[in-house]
């Protein structure tokens, strides 16, 4: 498969002259387009673009690579990365596979990180759903914890949802407290989300909201789950939120302000439009201090038209990888 020549763009101010104790990484998000939501008539297979996915995973040179729409985690993705260095963690969302796949499992988020350069301390998953209650414990909660993966000696948290909107969507949000080999005073949390695009009017009569706030809604409540788990750790913490938004938190003035209410801002991962498509994934910091995590590159992003469908021969999936290069500071 072809590929999209694409460069690293410097950013400023940047973190200016190199300081002992700098640890410099490059985290990526990138939504895969899951085999089973692939849509009807899709010009290439799975099986045709999956090592262009690995190839642009490859060509980032991340560090920290968050996956959406992850359904071949066991049998593609993490014995692949694992050849190149990495570790995997899974969730699944919390429900059943489509309908009309034959893979029998449910897509969901996936986080990669090289082993040799940094350490998991600690995973924790948030769902919108609370699976404690009685009408989840029978299939899903079951089916969802069997899906899910972590290493042997890194237990999972489960925190589980009450917000009575929330409970409308399946949606998960894995996260993972890292810290540089060697330098464990340096922990931060990267946590990667996937947000409902759609959502039903009934549903949305349940949930008592618009279309509009109920997407707002959902990325506060994830936003502020982060904050929440970061600061239970100490002042100071810093947290990425990477993932498919699904909101255009470039153009989309209380989307933003909420964001910015909550002490994220954008790493500018998306730095350059894609043409006439809307960006919806986005790499959010939140440094408290202003000084610890800042920003040094990005990678540009090519312009495609929209009435250029994806995937295609020269790109492997229907959203394009987001990849900054960034310094922690002690």
């Amino acid at each position: 498969m072809a590929h999209l020549d694409r460069q690293w763009r410097q950013l400023e101010p940047g973190p200016g002259a190199h300081q002992p104790g700098d640890f410099d990484f490059t985290v990526c998000t990138f939504n895969v387009l899951a085999e089973g939501l692939e849509p009807r008539g899709c010009a290439v297979t799975f099986e045709q673009r999956k090592q262009g996915l690995l190839d642009e995973i490859a060509r980032s040179q991340a560090d920290i690579v968050c996956l959406q729409e992850v359904d071949h985690f066991d049998d593609f993705f993490s014995p692949e990365l694992s050849a190149s260095g990495y570790e995997g963690y899974f969730v699944p969302k919390t429900k059943g596979p489509p309908k009309e796949s034959v893979l029998g499992v449910t897509e969901g988020q996936a986080i990669f990180v090289r082993s040799d350069r940094l350490r998991v301390q600690k995973a924790t998953c948030w769902t919108s759903i609370d699976l404690k209650q009685k009408k989840w414990q029978r299939k899903i909660t079951p089916a969802w914890r069997k899906q899910t993966r972590t290493r042997s000696s890194v237990e999972l948290e489960e925190v589980f949802g009450t917000e009575k909107a929330l409970q409308e969507v399946p949606q998960v949000v894995l996260g993972l407290f890292l810290c540089p080999r060697g330098m464990d005073e340096m922990p931060f949390l990267v946590t990667n989300m996937h947000l409902k695009s759609r959502v039903s009017d009934e549903q949305l009569g349940r949930a008592g909201m618009s279309h509009a706030e109920f997407k707002h809604f959902q990325l506060e409540y994830f936003l502020q789950a982060a904050c929440q788990a970061a600061e239970e750790l100490g002042t100071g913490f810093p947290v990425l939120c990477c993932g498919d938004m699904n909101l255009n938190l470039l153009g989309d003035r209380e989307a933003a302000a909420l964001v910015a209410r909550n002490g994220f801002a954008d790493s500018w991962a998306t730095l350059v439009g894609d043409g006439d498509r809307p960006p919806v994934d986005f790499i959010l910091k939140r440094d408290p201090t202003d000084a610890r995590l800042v920003p040094k590159a990005a990678l540009e992003s090519p312009t495609i038209e929209s009435r250029q469908p994806l995937p295609n021969l020269l790109y492997p999936s229907d959203h394009l990888l987001r990849a900054v290069k960034l310094c922690l500071r002690a």
